[in-house]
């Protein structure tokens, strides 16, 4: 695995100092290509843990909970609840 970082103004790979200059177009092509599939893979992953979020807040709510303390345990606001709760109606 490829991994890019920008410290202090100074460049690396793989924890090697790198010149930008250095770096071939065909690897750059790579790092990008893996860090875009990567993006995507999490994405999708986030996009099932709030779906299952979404899940269990209506679950909850339909049970009683308030939108305050599903808010308070969630680090969210009521109104996110609420926002939440509707677009699970729809």
């Amino acid at each position: 695995m490829t991994i890019w970082q920008k410290i202090n103004g100074e460049t690396y790979f793989n924890e090697v100092k790198t010149d930008l200059a250095d770096v071939d177009d065909d690897y750059l092509e790579s790092v990008l290509r893996l860090m875009n599939d990567k993006i995507i893979k999490h994405e999708k992953a986030t996009q099932i843990l709030r779906n299952q979020r979404t899940g269990l807040v209506k679950f909850a709510f339909d049970r009683g909970m308030s939108a305050i303390k599903i808010g308070n345990i969630l680090n969210m606001s009521r109104q996110s609840v609420y926002a939440i709760l509707e677009k699970e109606d729809k």
